[in-house]
């Protein structure tokens, strides 16, 4: 009877163990954690704060850059309404239309070395957001600057106005499109990596620096008085020559003195400045009164 009351007191001895140790396991979990329910209470706030500040609205005209824990992910172009998760988004808003700057006053050196003040007006717009947004620090700055440092590299090749009647060259006087179309070429190259394209690149306003402006006057004034006495003394000299051939047609005979003396005449008067006092010259016997 002893052998049999000492095999129930082992048998019975672990299940009391192992309903021990369950009981501490159910009272251990049953404990609150905070990490545990600030994490979840967080989660289920920033759910609907998620969802609904997550829409972006695009304008006609503008592009953004999406980019996610610093990587990019997409250009969207189109204008509308989209939803993008704000959670390591950062976008970058780029505009598409056309940006018109005027550069400012500057003095530049032509090819013959006269200083001039130059100032323009450039019309860009971006085209490729992308490398807008992630290529270039300051994208319109950028376009500005480098159009100021085309600005004097383009205009230093041409001379101001051409002296040469014998040799034909573009000069920025006159060739305003030709030297435009050499400046967007020369600016576009730069540009390029800012996405960006140059619709115009127009001289604004060229004249020569108030150091040598009273001098460059004098010799343009010089000048014009040079190619107006040259237009007179073309239209005298076809004028002289029609008289005496059509007086020579009409059947009055000159000897070679008189032909001298009337092209003189007539090249006196229409060369003179001032208005022409005709004079006749008069012989003594034609003077005299018969007695």
């Amino acid at each position: 009877m002893n052998h049999n009351n000492n095999n129930k007191a082992m048998v019975s001895q672990p299940y009391t163990k192992l309903s021990i140790q369950h009981d501490q396991t159910e009272s251990d979990t049953s404990q609150w954690n905070p990490v545990t329910s600030f994490l979840g209470l967080f989660c289920c706030c920033l759910w609907p704060v998620n969802i609904f500040g997550s829409f972006v609205i695009l304008n006609p005209q503008e592009e953004y850059v999406v980019l996610y824990w610093g990587k990019y992910s997409e250009t969207i172009k189109e204008p509308g309404l989209y939803w993008r998760s704000f959670i390591g988004r950062n976008i970058k808003k780029i505009s598409t239309k056309k940006i018109c700057h005027e550069l400012p006053r500057t003095t530049v050196l032509e090819r013959n070395g006269n200083p001039l003040i130059v100032s323009a007006v450039v019309v860009y717009s971006f085209v490729e957001t992308k490398k807008t947004a992630l290529d270039i620090e300051d994208p319109n700055r950028f376009v500005e600057n480098q159009a100021e440092a085309i600005l004097k590299q383009v205009v230093s090749r041409f001379p101001y106005e051409n002296n040469s009647r014998d040799i034909e060259e573009p000069c920025l006087k006159t060739e305003a499109d030709q030297i435009g179309d050499q400046l967007c070429q020369a600016l576009q190259f730069k540009i390029e990596v800012a996405g960006a394209q140059i619709h115009s690149f127009q001289l604004k306003e060229i004249s020569y620096s108030p150091e040598i402006s009273s001098a460059m006057l004098r010799r343009q004034q010089a000048q014009a008085i040079i190619d107006a006495r040259q237009t007179i003394i073309q239209g005298a000299c076809s004028i002289a020559l029609e008289a005496i051939q059509n007086l020579e047609q009409s059947g009055i005979k000159f000897d070679r003195e008189e032909r001298t003396g009337l092209v003189t005449n007539i090249l006196t008067v229409m060369c003179s400045d001032r208005e022409a006092q005709p004079t006749l010259p008069l012989s003594a016997g034609s003077c005299a009164r018969p007695l």
